[in-house]
């Protein structure tokens, strides 16, 4: 259904970011897990998104020290 891809595309780049983590172990405060996850990452996502709470983590290294 409709609402169903919307949901599962919502949860994407949480999901995507969570899969890195575990996979390759790369730290949030590693500039390199940044880079990764917004090249696999479809860029009109993170450019519309500036208001999530998972996206603000990337532009504050200061709360990313305490994940």
């Amino acid at each position: 259904s409709k609402e169903t891809s919307e949901q599962h595309t919502n949860n994407i780049p949480e999901s995507v970011g969570k899969i890195i983590l575990a996979n390759r172990k790369i730290k949030q405060s590693d500039p390199g897990f940044w880079d990764e996850l917004a090249r696999v990452l479809p860029s009109p996502i993170v450019r519309e998104s500036p208001e999530e709470p998972f996206y603000e983590q990337i532009h504050s290294p200061s709360q990313s020290a305490f994940v």
